[in-house]
């Protein structure tokens, strides 16, 4: 498997973290008394289907981006893990057996379709004749569900007759092969619908044949179809900017519905099964929309917040007044009791968000902020970590870096993925671009002077590193001997800020050459300081010698230089020795303690500079950021792919491998 740093991962890459994950058969059973792990938040994530137990509607299961399934068994206040046997798969769509509903199918992206019949508790693969295994709709003949359709993203639509055995191509007529959404007509189950970008395509004879339905569809990008539950002539489509349509001719002519609709992308749809007239369309960009009239007028149902993206629909069949929604962007599961009226956040217990930076106010030890994958900022400042998320004008990008001004912590600094560097000055109330000089690029760290917190070195992938002087007011590169380089992790000398040290990393055939570069005149020329040709993702200087370096590398451990980076070696014994150290923490009251994060090994720590290391509990879980407060206990904060983990302790002569 080739690494690369988990600061860097497209969304298809998020597949090898939780395969590691999965496949170390992490649990949240973790080391117990008051030196345990604990998960802190922040709860939701990126939702992007739903399925309701028709027989139990305190039952749902929810299929998320890069964290597979959850399930919850009382109406959404608490939700638990439902993975065993999923792996590493995002799951994108779900169907539930009518009648057996302990039986529930899971499309994935890379995995094909997975199987349960207990419930969500052990999950097979049943595949077999499946030539994609991005699976991206699923639909059960109501009255045989034994028999399923299948949509893929590439290669059309496939069938099974025997409860997903074995499935075979029903492609013939079929144009486009990229298959958004299935519907089966009730009432006559040899009739099924297919949503595609290349229109609405209906079969009446079961899949053997396809033709087009699009006479009236202005938009061909059908994303999201729902039929009527009792006049199936009459279906619904949502299309990928061009709004919504709705037949009554059993697709023989579509008609667009806009009025109080304006939003583009209608992504799902929900008909309320006992008043068919109430619908609800969820939309990106716009939240949740609802009519009462069948289509003809819409209007927007407030969660709170406006321009959010709707991925899921579901409503409760005995209790129609009760809608779930999912939603992406960070904003994970709501619920309404009321028709729409008014929604609650349904995420307790959703450990999907992926924290990819933290950063703890030095003043203030509770107050802790998180940049995540999504494109969030969340900010907790008391102990019972009630998170609360501080992004307004943020552009939903991810965030790999923060940093704390250390004179006005009101004054942050939030690195993004393509967007460059957000500012705010309000501790996170509102954010505005600080590119001057710099540009979009992506940054991976941020760092700040700790004696003129004016002056900031930002690195970025790709485009060397990056410095201002008047907090971010304009930016100039650096160089020679870091421009043009992918940059994984900076550290500045407390004791001398110009003295900086840059991680690197080999791109291609590009100049940059990995290892340790290092400037001692705040950035004016950089040299290498050592293990060229390595990914060096991790630094990490000792605030009370400041010669002694330490560097985390993918897949060969950690390294220490005593001498400020003219030599370097591998520490010690233990499972960092060929580990991908994504994070390293020393204690700055206890400088022999180290703490490092990893890919595939959790955290690991050394009572001893680095001469053995041990585990310190979280294996198996992909860390991505470690962050450490002092108030009346030590406090370590991990930042995960589930969220963030703390463990508080006092005694740091405990054994190895103990916390």
């Amino acid at each position: 498997m080739k690494h690369r740093t988990a600061f860097w991962l497209m969304p298809w890459q998020w597949g090898i973290a939780c395969l590691i994950y999965f496949s170390l058969g992490f649990t949240d059973l973790l080391p117990a008394g008051d030196n345990a792990w604990t998960t802190e938040g922040p709860y939701g994530g990126d939702a992007y289907c739903l399925a309701l137990d028709p027989s139990n509607p305190l039952v749902l299961y929810a299929g998320f981006w890069g964290s597979a399934l959850y399930k919850t068994e009382d109406g959404g206040a608490n939700w638990n893990a439902a993975n065993g046997g999923l792996a590493d798969y995002y799951v994108t769509t779900l169907a539930i057996d009518p009648h057996e509903p302990m039986t529930v199918y899971a499309g994935t992206v890379g995995g094909g379709i997975f199987k349960t019949t207990d419930g969500a508790s052990h999950w097979s693969p049943i595949s077999n004749g499946m030539a994609s295994l991005f699976i991206s709709a699923l639909a059960i003949d109501p009255s045989d569900p034994s028999i399923i359709f299948a949509g893929t993203a590439t290669d059309g639509i496939f069938k099974t007759i025997d409860g997903g055995e074995n499935w075979c191509p029903i492609a013939n007529g079929l144009t486009n092969n990229r298959t958004h959404a299935i519907v089966v007509d009730p009432s006559n189950p040899s009739t099924v619908y297919a949503g595609t970008d290349g229109g609405v395509f209906k079969t009446i004879d079961g899949g053997e044949t396809w033709r087009a339905m699009n006479i009236g569809l202005g938009n061909l990008s059908v994303v999201a179809l729902a039929i009527h539950p009792s006049l199936h002539a009459t279906l619904f489509a949502g299309t990928n900017g061009g709004g919504l349509y709705k037949t009554t001719q059993a697709g023989k002519f579509w008609h667009w519905h806009k009025t109080g609709l304006e939003e583009e992308f209608v992504i799902c749809l929900a008909i309320n099964p006992n008043h068919p007239s109430i619908i609800y369309a969820g939309t990106w960009g716009g939240g949740v929309h609802k009519t009462t009239d069948q289509g003809r007028t819409w209007k927007r149902m407030s969660t709170g917040k406006w321009n959010v993206n709707a991925s899921a629909l579901a409503i409760d069949p005995a209790s129609s007044a009760t809608i779930f929604a999912g939603f992406v962007d960070g904003d994970g599961i709501m619920k309404s009791t009321n028709a729409g009226g008014a929604w609650e956040t349904a995420n307790t217990g959703l450990k999907t968000i992926a924290v990819c930076a933290l950063a703890v106010d030095a003043n203030f030890p509770f107050s802790i902020f998180a940049g995540t994958y999504s494109g969030e900022v969340y900010k907790t400042d008391n102990v019972s970590h009630i998170w609360s998320r501080l992004d307004t004008g943020i552009t939903n990008i991810e965030v790999y870096a923060i940093a704390l001004d250390p004179t006005t912590p009101s004054t942050i600094y939030a690195g993004t993925w393509g967007s460059g560097i957000f500012k705010t000055m309000d501790g996170g109330g509102t954010w505005r671009l600080a590119i001057n000089g710099l540009g979009n690029y992506f940054i991976s760290s941020l760092v700040i002077d700790p004696t003129t917190p004016t002056t900031i070195y930002a690195g970025t992938w790709g485009s060397g590193v990056f410095k201002t002087e008047d907090a971010g007011e304009t930016w100039i590169p650096l160089g020679p001997g870091v421009a043009g380089t992918y940059v994984a992790a900076l550290a500045i000398d407390p004791s001398d800020p110009a003295r900086v040290f840059a991680g690197t990393y080999t791109e291609g055939d590009s100049d940059s050459a990995g290892g340790v570069l290092r400037t001692s005149d705040g950035g004016l020329t950089w040299a290498l300081s050592g293990l060229q040709g390595m990914v060096v993702q991790a630094l990490a200087i000792a605030p009370i010698t400041p010669l002694t370096v330490y560097a985390g590398t993918d897949g060969e451990g950690v390294f220490k230089s005593i001498d400020g980076g003219q030599t370097w070696a591998s520490t010690g014994v233990g499972p960092a020795s060929a580990a991908s150290i994504t994070a390293l923490v020393i204690d700055p009251a206890h400088p022999a303690v180290v703490y490092a994060g990893t890919w595939e090994k959790g955290v690991l720590k050394t009572s001893n500079y680095g001469d053995e290391w041990g585990f310190w509990g979280l294996e198996g879980m992909p860390i991505f950021t470690l962050a450490l407060n002092r108030s009346s206990h030590s406090t370590l904060h991990a930042g995960s792919i589930h969220g963030i983990w703390s463990i508080s302790f006092c005694n740091h002569s405990r054994p190895l491998g103990h916390p």
